[in-house]
């Protein structure tokens, strides 16, 4: 299976699918005074007298030390909702940094695949590209990610990149694009391939050309969690499977190229790679 017939694969499946935090504030309910006792005689008047002066400091006291706590409630009150109020901001400065991260790992990683397109640009949109190794992800790792999609002891010989530009001509003349692949059989050259398995990568933005494009109306999920953007998976056929992410119009996918391949393997080698693929790129 040449990289050549893959990238043709890849491009025809591709053209062919086209806290919110609230505080409650309670109100205290302030005691009463209690109403005088009238006084039976002058003396019992005057013990009374010194009696309810008594009470009275010892009430004016106690509604002091009420009054003092009802402060020191208020102010912890206060200091509290000021708590709330920066614990509530910095859950938000938490939630926004994720896609902070995500955004400058995409524009690192644009930034790394037209680094090695302009290094590596054919003459022309025809000429046929056979380099050796991949800027978007090693071997091993890809291999690794086929182990874990069902696939142990695949070694993808051949291993190399073709540049994709006529392939996408149809999408727009500024449309270009890279197809990392390899094949079990030891011969990427030939028509049996065993198992065959590659990276797509290409930058749609400021083309004029949009996913929608090359992905057709194919569903679209949320991606992963801290990378964020939105996941495509699609078959041609029970043999040729891909799974990309497209996020700010960089799109990545992991193909497979094998019988009984499924949308949910390609998606498996795509979870399992999308962080290496970013961080890779963004190396070159």
């Amino acid at each position: 299976m040449t990289r050549k017939i893959l990238t043709r694969r890849a491009g025809g499946v591709l053209a062919a699918t086209g806290l919110v935090l609230a505080l409650a504030a309670c109100a205290d309910d302030q005691p009463q005074p209690s109403a005088g006792l009238p006084a039976e005689s002058t003396a019992e008047g005057e013990a009374d007298g010194g009696e309810a002066a008594t009470s009275e400091e010892t009430q004016g006291a106690g509604e002091a030390e009420t009054s003092e706590e009802a402060a020191e409630t208020a102010e912890g009150t206060a200091e509290t909702s000021e708590e709330a109020a920066e614990t509530a901001e910095g859950t938000a400065e938490t939630s926004e940094a994720p896609e902070t991260v995500a955004a400058a790992d995409v524009e690192a990683a644009r930034a790394g695949l037209a680094a090695y397109l302009e290094a590596n640009m054919p003459a022309t949109p025809q000429t046929s590209t056979n380099i050796p190794g991949c800027p978007v992800i090693e071997r091993a790792a890809l291999e690794e990610a086929l182990a874990g999609a069902g696939y142990p002891g695949t070694s993808l010989e051949g291993w190399g990149t073709e540049i994709e530009w006529d392939e996408y001509e149809g999408v727009g003349e500024d449309v270009i694009g890279i197809v990392c692949g390899g094949d079990s059989d030891g011969s990427p050259n030939d028509s049996d391939f065993g198992v065959a398995a590659g990276i797509i990568a290409v930058d749609l933005k400021g083309t004029g050309a949009v996913p929608e494009d090359i992905l057709g109306d194919t569903e679209l999920v949320p991606g992963p969690e801290g990378l964020g953007g939105e996941i495509a998976s699609l078959c041609q056929d029970d043999t040729f499977c891909l799974a990309a992410w497209i996020s700010d119009d960089l799109v990545l996918g992991t193909v497979l190229n094998t019988d009984g391949a499924s949308a949910e393997s390609a998606r498996a080698m795509l979870d399992a790679t999308l962080p290496e693929l970013l961080e890779t790129l963004a190396a070159n």
